[in-house]
């Protein structure tokens, strides 16, 4: 478990298929700064920030470069009650991308940007 408050990845080259619960349950994460962060070859970002219910800023999420398109990103925020803001612009969902509660119980969240080729269906 992470007990850390502030987490910075600096100049990061992350390379791997999934990211999967990187973040999951770190109940005293306060703050990621992600400065200048590659990701590569990411196809599931699922439970990435899951139950983070004290993380309130994730600086450096519109910078990040991603090489790819993501395919799953299941609850990816769940239950983070705290965040505001969720800037995910430099995410590029395939149009198939699975999102089931991407954003479940982010009972404070007031913005969230996403990029241009994204397609929001209400069923």
């Amino acid at each position: 478990d992470i007990t850390a408050e502030t987490i910075i990845l600096n100049y990061a080259i992350i390379d791997c298929n999934n990211i999967l619960s990187i973040f999951k349950n770190c109940h005293n994460l306060k703050k990621i700064e992600l400065v200048n962060t590659v990701f590569l070859n990411i196809n599931d970002t699922s439970e990435m920030f899951y139950n983070c219910k004290n993380l309130t800023e994730i600086v450096g999420l519109e910078t990040i470069t991603i090489n790819n398109e993501i395919h799953k990103a299941n609850e990816m925020f769940w239950k983070c009650i705290n965040l505001v803001d969720i800037n995910l612009t430099k995410f590029y969902f395939n149009k198939k991308c699975i999102l089931d509660g991407l954003f479940h119980y982010c009972v404070n969240l007031k913005t969230i940007k996403f990029n241009e080729t994204i397609k929001i269906y209400i069923l």
